[in-house]
């Protein structure tokens, strides 16, 4: 009785957790749902999401497909060897008989929705490769070698090769639940000291051995392209003389070779012993020593390296020529600059405008001197120093300026309640911006814009100088609440606000604070009674490289396929601030081009600023603006998420003046 007593608790403990992790999973994906649709991007994260589960499914349900067919012949042959209970046997079963019986078939149901369900999991990372797969877009280039079009390359290539990863991985599962299905049946089973096995075990693994091969023939035949990302020469990267004069009719022989051993296999199912196996696995693992690293190691060495740079200049053109193109620099060109080493006064008054833009401040130690001079209170903080430009008296001047945002982690420790974190700190307040060429008598910055609330000395006016999104915004708010916003301080008092914007998800039913409380694991979005109809959460509001341990950055959750400079910069645009983020599309799947990060990773070899993504720091507005129009990759994105992007025309005049290039 205790024993049943403890597995009960157990199951409804695990049983529990499930639940709650089901729920939690379920709440993050609907308010993600709320969170995009506040935003106008449901339709891309429609296609996301159906492009996350269509993997999961498609993956999982192959695999359910494969797994199931294997148990099946496993446990139809294993029954042969298979033990059951006498009253089975004799057709006489009661029903504890029937029960003991059935319950392994029960278990395998179970084994093979679990393992589906991982191979499912493991499938799912290749939502992205899917859609680039079927959305392709030509670059207008070959590769210098097979003459394959380069967006075969980088929109078909990876899918190919998660696949044959997946499928080994596939086979290597299978092989294990087979293993144990016929050991359980004593198909497989170790007497006197030895290892015994039936026929149609011997069988069973040749077939699936078969099956491997064929996988690893579709493997060197992926190889045989891989040889144009080769990492051999220190020198250059891509195929050299030795890769395409040996390595790639290596890799071919070995296609021939693993669907010959395929062949062996599937004639042993006639004769189910392990000596073809056994003969065939040694001779495989020999002709992959021989032919794809023994000859061409002994090629390199002999042939090669004693007239290297005149056997590989070829080849280093090629990669100099990709990773021109890759990086964009085909169009760069060079012209000579005669230097003028002396320096008169007549080339100092030519050359006023130039002299009167050289910055004199760095950016390090003007950010102490804005912590010290315009913090004004410990809870607020500037996250960094950007550089800009602005028309201040007909003249066009470099400006350094830096948010007033709010940090949390400064509060006063019997000030960090939740309500105060959530409900009344939701925002920082204004900006600080000096001219980067001039400081007053006293060595410090002359400020164009200070204070609070900000005064600018030169029309460059902050309408709206709430920062409720930004580099510091790491916690959810909740705003239009019955307890008042804080806004600023002034001298002893504060001065409070009510959200005017239409950013976050309303928190209008207790549904929507459920699923919420769920998500953030907070029991207070339920049980406060400072919230009303009108109130609304704003989450996922920081952008930049702060907090790495938190959720996707705004910008990155919209289009998680962007790479995104590491430092958006803030911009004061028609009274209004505004966040902008340079972001990039980058793929390492360019042939023959140079990597960024080598000889350690590949990370990427192809990249363009493709993309401006612009925010609004008072309601989280985002837009994603097409800066180069002409890249294949962003051309791609445009097709699989409609409406997600927008032209570069599209951007006010008053905002496209403070892009940096």
């Amino acid at each position: 009785m205790m024993i049943h007593r403890g597995f009960l608790i157990l199951f409804i403990f695990v049983g529990a957790v499930l639940a709650f992790t089901g729920a939690k999973i379920g709440a993050h994906v609907i308010t993600d749902w709320w969170w995009f649709e506040s935003l106008g991007y449901a339709s891309a994260y429609k296609t996301m999401a159906f492009a996350r589960f269509g993997s999961f499914l498609g993956f999982g349900l192959v695999y359910l497909v494969i797994g199931t067919a294997n148990i099946a012949v496993a446990r139809h042959c294993g029954q042969r060897t298979r033990e059951m209970p006498l009253e089975v046997i004799v057709g006489d079963a009661p029903p504890a008989g029937l029960v003991k019986f059935q319950r392994e078939r029960v278990g395998w149901a179970f084994a093979l929705l679990g393992a589906a369900s991982v191979m499912g999991i493991a499938g799912t990372p290749a939502w992205t490769s899917i859609l680039r797969f079927t959305n392709p877009t030509q670059f207008g280039a070959t590769d210098p070698i097979f003459h394959n079009e380069v967006g075969w390359y980088v929109f078909r290539f990876p899918f190919h090769n998660f696949s044959y990863y997946w499928l080994l991985g596939s086979i290597g599962v299978t092989a294990l639940l087979v293993l144990i299905s016929y050991y359980r049946d004593r198909s497989i089973r170790h007497e006197e000291e030895q290892w015994h096995t039936t026929p149609h075990v011997r069988a069973h693994f040749s077939a699936l051995g078969a099956g491997l091969a064929v996988v690893l023939a579709y493997g060197y035949w992926l190889k045989v392209y891989e040889v144009l990302y080769s990492f051999r020469k220190p020198a250059f990267f891509g195929a050299g003389y030795t890769d395409l004069t040996v390595q790639v009719w290596a890799f071919r022989l070995m296609i021939l070779i693993s669907l010959g051993l395929a062949g062996l296999l599937i004639y042993n199912l006639r004769y189910q012993g392990w000596r073809y196996p056994r003969n065939g696995a040694l001779a495989y693992i020999g002709s992959i020593a021989l032919f794809s690293w023994i000859v061409p190691m002994a090629f390199e060495t002999l042939v090669v390296r004693p007239n290297e740079l005149t056997i590989e200049t070829p080849y280093i053109q090629h990669s100099i020529d990709a990773t021109r193109e890759a990086y964009g620099l085909n169009h760069v060109e060079e012209k000579d600059f005669p230097a003028v080493t002396t320096l008169t006064a007549a080339a100092i008054g030519r050359n006023q405008a130039t002299l009167a833009s050289i910055p004199l401040w760095d950016r390090r130690p003007l950010m102490d001197t804005y912590r010290q001079l315009q913090e004004i209170r410990s809870y607020y903080e500037f996250s960094g120093v950007d550089v800009d430009r602005y028309p201040v008296n007909g003249q066009l001047r470099q400006v350094m300026l830096a948010a007033r945002e709010f940090s949390h982690a400064q509060l006063a420790l019997q000030s960090d309640t939740w309500v105060n974190r959530h409900l009344v700190y939701t925002h920082g307040y204004g900006v600080v911006m000096s001219p980067a060429n001039e400081a007053g008598p006293d060595g410090l910055p002359t400020f164009f814009v200070k204070d609070i609330p900000p005064e600018s000395s030169v029309g460059i006016e902050v309408d709206r100088p709430e920062v409720y999104y930004g580099e510091e915004m790491r916690d959810y708010v909740i705003v239009k609440t019955l307890t008042p916003e804080f806004s600023y301080p002034r001298g002893d008092e504060n001065v409070y606000t009510d959200y005017a914007g239409s950013g976050g998800v309303p928190l209008d039913s207790f549904l929507n604070r459920l699923l919420f409380a769920l998500r953030f694991t907070d029991p207070f979005i339920i049980i406060t009674d400072n919230l009303t109809k009108r109130s609304r959460i704003l989450f996922d509001r920081h952008i930049g490289t702060r907090f790495n341990e938190v959720d996707p950055r705004r910008f990155a959750k919209i289009a998680p396929f962007l790479k995104y400079d590491t430092d958006p910069y803030l911009v004061v645009v028609d009274g209004r601030l505004k966040w902008i983020q340079d972001a990039y599309t980058i793929t390492n799947m360019y042939p023959y081009s140079e990597p960024y990060g080598r000889p350690y990773v590949r990370e990427l070899n192809y990249i363009r600023n493709s993309v401006k993504a612009v925010m609004d720091a008072y309601d989280g507005s985002v837009d994603l603006y097409v800066w180069d129009d002409m890249d294949p990759i962003v051309q791609t994105y445009r097709e699989i998420f409609p409406g997600l992007f927008k032209d570069k025309e599209a951007m006010p005049a008053s905002l496209q003046r403070h892009v940096r290039y």
